[in-house]
This record gives C-alpha cells, sequence and structure tokens, in this order.
C-alpha cells in the first residue's frame, strides 16, 4: 500500500524509484464494516470493527471496499431511461463535489494545523459541510465559500486566543454557517451537546473509565476518618463562559 511512487531516470542508465507508505489516517463506516484510509484517501483495509484513534468521514456509501482503490460514492440511478444521460451527468458532479469539498477542506484544516483535534468529519451535502472538535463542540461550516476566514475565526474561538473565546472543557455547537468578511451576521456559541447535521451523538466514556471514577468517589471504608474541606478550599462552581469574540479586525463581533 503505497501513497506515493515517484519515477526518475538518472543518465546514461540508472532508474531510480521513490516510493512512500500508505499509513492509516482516517475510517470510515460502510455497510460492509469499518475502511482505514490513508491521508489521499486510499482505502487500506476494511475490518468489522471500528479502528481506534482515527477520526471518522461520514459522506456517503463508498463504491468499493477493496483495499488499495481510491475512495469514491456510490451514484444514484436514474429516475429514466429517457432521462438516463443527465441523470448521470449530475449523479458524477455531485459525487465529485463531494470528494473535492472534502479535499478542499482537509486542505484548510491542515495549513491551520487544526487536522489533528478533529475527530469527525461529515461531508455528506456540500452545503453542510461540518467537523467535531475533540469530541465535544461541533463546529457548522455550511458552505465553502469563505472557507478560510471561517476557520481562522473558529480556530480563534477553540483556542480561546483572547481568553474570551471557548474554554478547554467547553462542550456545545459553533455555527458560522451564514457568516462572512462583508456580513454583519455574527457567528453563534450554543453550550451543550455537539450537534452534527447527521444526528451523530459523541459515544459515552468507556465502561471501565466510568467504574474507575465511580471507584475513586466512594466514601472511605468503615473506621477510616473522614476529613472535611474547609469552606475556603470548596471549588466555587464555574462561570458561564464568556460570549465567544472575533480577532481584532475580521469584521463581524460576536
Amino acid at each position: 500500500m503505497l501513497e506515493n511512487i515517484r519515477v526518475e531516470r538518472d543518465y546514461p542508465g540508472t532508474v531510480v524509484i521513490q516510493v512512500t507508505e500508505a499509513q492509516p489516517a482516517y475510517t470510515m463506516q460502510t455497510s460492509g464494516g469499518w475502511l482505514t484510509l490513508s491521508a489521499s484517501l486510499k482505502i487500506l483495509s476494511s475490518d468489522a470493527a471500528q479502528p481506534a484513534g482515527l477520526p471518522t468521514l461520514y459522506g456517503g456509501e463508498p463504491v468499493s471496499q477493496t483495499p488499495g482503490t481510491q475512495l469514491s460514492f456510490e451514484q444514484p440511478a436514474p429516475a429514466s431511461s429517457a432521462a438516463s444521460d443527465s441523470a448521470s451527468g449530475t449523479a458524477e458532479e455531485a459525487g465529485d463535489k463531494r470528494l473535492d469539498s472534502l479535499n478542499t477542506l482537509l486542505a484548510a484544516l491542515d495549513a491551520l494545523g487544526m487536522r489533528g483535534d478533529v475527530t469527525r468529519i461529515e461531508f455528506a451535502d456540500p452545503e453542510e459541510m461540518s467537523f467535531l472538535y475533540q469530541d465535544r463542540i461541533s463546529v457548522l461550516l455550511g458552505t465553502l465559500n469563505e472557507l478560510d476566514y471561517k476557520l481562522k475565526l473558529a480556530q480563534h474561538v477553540l483556542l480561546n486566543a483572547d481568553g474570551s473565546g471557548c474554554a478547554a472543557t467547553d462542550t456545545g455547537m459553533l455555527d458560522f454557517t451564514h457568516i462572512s468578511m462583508s456580513s454583519t451576521r455574527k457567528f453563534t456559541f450554543a453550550q451543550g451537546e455537539p450537534k452534527l447535521p447527521s444526528g451523530y451523538v459523541v459515544p459515552e466514556p468507556a465502561a471501565e473509565d466510568t467504574a474507575a471514577g465511580d471507584a475513586a468517589a466512594e466514601p472511605p471504608a468503615d473506621g477510616a476518618a473522614e476529613q472535611a474541606v474547609p469552606e475556603a478550599e470548596t471549588p466555587a462552581e464555574a462561570d458561564p463562559a464568556p460570549a465567544a469574540q472575533e480577532p481584532a479586525g475580521t469584521g463581524a463581533a460576536n
């Protein structure tokens, strides 16, 4: 499974072949199981269980699950034979647009150094692009119009660059669907559960993690002295996160 192959001829009689091995970068659920994909969206394997530690892609049912092939999507059958040609062209355009939108978003996330914190990307509808940040904040982008502007603003808020963005423990949804540099519309941040167009729900922590937390919270055994915590040392309830603000000069404050 090779990601790149480069062949050079070194005159007079030498051929140099340089190869880069493909590495697992994403996973994707299909009707037949879970695919492992490389950074260039080449299918590396197909398994019944979900690969651990890989961000998930959600975009439709792939045409093939054969290792070594590139990711592509099934196209809807034409409604009638009379409309076959036009429907086929429309379907191909729809499939290409999904992959083009995904590749555009991945490249933009890479350029900003954000891809490592993205745990899920949804691109089934290129008009409703979105991703999940650290399994705790969903980021709705809508279309990819002015993508660089939206992502830079999202990065500013997610990293809490000026102290008025999202805290490290915040959960919820950031909506950049309708904003642009030339618009007066504002982005919104709704605290709570992250929401994505597919309705995906972040799984609960593993049972062993919950059990460990319960064990740590159990009261001391009989006969063990309990130590009272002075009132001054009891942590106060955290204030709600301050409203996210846009970096200076971006033109649309929250």
